[in-house]
């Protein structure tokens, strides 16, 4: 493969740095030997002049024995077991190489110059794994299940992970933030992806750190589509207070008592252009007020209107297909995974709760306008049929949070159970609206009147208290919309 003048000189020097300084010194075992080599890469795609890549990653696949180059591109490994191994390099923006190396005792094997290609990555994947309270157990087995997932060089999988002390000790029982970048591997125990960054104590409950995240893995990590997944406790709008039991939170920090409040979620996944797809790996996040607030940040939205497992998503089933398939359009990979979801989850238990579904933000304008229809349409109809839409109301399906509702169904009941025509028209445009949103809606057998799309749905006496402690009317659906007048007439008990 041709080289560049310069690429040749630094070869010349090569053996004489590697004699005088080395890169890596370890105690060699008597089954052991070293491997050493350069790394270079082409100056532009498919060009012919190359220089050293300095920072590249060289590792021993299945071990943890790795070593970054130097300024000249170079490296050694000590102590790699005898034997054939493959050495895995990695360096972002450049395609994933192999190389195979048949390793002697107490001998030094010597390759031929290592090039890399500049990658055009159709796919990153940011994780967001806030395990600062007690999922932290759970945490370990996802980025297990990442890892089980083949590589492929035009996707990369990244991950902060924050851990609390006190509930896993296994993995080094280290605590605080870092960032990985995965691999694969095996192992179903131990964790042996790419540790990029030690980032000590960071208070995962802010915005401004995830913002900062999104950022920082973008310009690490070009490529053509993002997919973020906020990995933590969830309930949908609301936040919680220390005052009340550990219900749910989106990236609550329980170590810095922290959270991200919905209405500052569009600031810290911002994001130009939009993210691709966000996924909710948190229970009931999947309500009509958080896809408005986030109908500017992402074009599309995975999640759950209920519940969801402790131990979330599968994360082999999330990654294998972009793995599989990195040309895979956003629309199809964002209803890939719910599928996959699904499917685990109905084979698991065709009864538990589960729910899953996706949804276009482009289409979530013309929800609230048909939402905004339809609560000044039921406001209206409440002193005349006050029975009947409380019945529809008390009939409508519900979830783990009591004040939480489908959507759909609660309009399907009211246009039934009240005789007013401009009301059943109301109605079925915000069905319509609904449907043209949720392009995928999956559930459990036990769940069959859920559309994909919930809303808080308290009595008076609730929403008072609610809004209250956590500020309904800041959400923009409430400013968009006649859904929280609503909810505070008092005709609607």
């Amino acid at each position: 493969m041709p080289r560049s003048a310069n690429v040749m000189a630094h070869m010349a020097m090569w053996v004489i740095l590697l004699t005088l300084a080395g890169c890596s010194h370890h105690t060699a075992s008597p089954l052991a030997g070293r491997v050493q080599g350069v790394v270079s890469a082409p100056t532009t795609k498919g060009g012919t002049d190359y220089h050293a890549v300095p920072g590249a990653t060289v590792r021993v696949q299945g071990l943890s024995l790795q070593v970054q180059t130097g300024a000249d591109g170079s490296f050694a490994l000590d102590g790699v077991p005898v034997g054939q191994q493959s050495l895995v390099i990695t360096h972002s923006g450049y395609l994933t190489v192999q190389q195979s190396v048949f390793v002697e005792t107490g001998k030094t094997s010597a390759l031929a110059p290592i090039y890399l290609d500049i990658a055009t990555r159709a796919w990153t994947v940011l994780v967001y794994l806030d395990a600062n309270n007690d999922l932290e157990p759970y945490s370990i087995l996802n980025m297990n299940q990442m890892e089980m997932s083949s590589e492929n060089a035009r996707v990369a999988v990244v991950v902060q992970w924050g851990r609390a002390p006190g509930y896993d000790t296994s993995n080094g029982n280290w605590s605080g933030c870092r960032r990985y970048l995965i691999h694969h591997d095996t192992d179903t125990h131990i964790i042996n992806s790419q540790l990029l960054e030690d980032m000590g104590s960071v208070d995962m409950g802010n915005p401004a750190t995830l913002q900062a995240f999104i950022t920082w893995g973008k310009a690490a990590y070009p490529a053509e589509h993002y997919s973020v997944v906020l990995w933590d406790h969830g309930d949908g709008w609301r936040s919680r207070t220390t005052a009340m039991p550990p219900v749910r939170g989106i990236a609550y920090d329980d170590i810095a008592r922290t959270y991200i409040r919905t209405v500052d979620l569009p600031t810290a996944l911002a994001s130009s252009p939009p993210l691709d797809i966000v996924c909710y790996d948190a229970c009931l996040m999947q309500m009509t007020e958080v896809a408005y607030q986030l109908r500017n940040s992402s074009n599309y939205l995975v999640g759950s209107e209920e519940d969801v497992p402790g131990e979330g998503y599968y994360y082999t089933d999330l990654l294998d297909p972009l793995v599989n398939n990195p040309d895979i359009a956003a629309r199809d990979y964002a209803l890939t995974i719910a599928q996959n979801t699904a499917s685990r989850n109905n084979a698991a238990n065709p009864y538990n709760m589960y729910t899953q579904s996706v949804v276009d933000t482009t289409q979530l304008e013309g929800v609230a306008s048909a939402l905004d229809a339809f609560a000044g349409e039921v406001t209206a109809a409440s002193a005349s049929y006050p029975t009947q839409i409380v019945t529809a109301h008390a009939n409508a399906e519900s979830f783990a949070d009591p004040y939480y509702y489908d959507l759909y169904t609660f309009a399907s009941l009211a246009k039934s159970s009240v005789p007013r025509a401009s009301l059943g028209t109301a109605a079925d445009n915000l069905m319509t609206a609904l449907n043209l949103a949720v392009i995928a809606n999956y559930h459990s057998n036990s769940r069959p009147n859920v559309h994909g799309l919930s809303i808080f749905f308290p009595d008076l006496q609730g929403y008072a208290s609610e809004n209250r402690l956590y500020n309904y009317t800041a959400l923009d659906l409430a400013k968009r919309t006649r859904w929280d007048e609503w909810l505070n007439n008092s005709n609607n008990l």
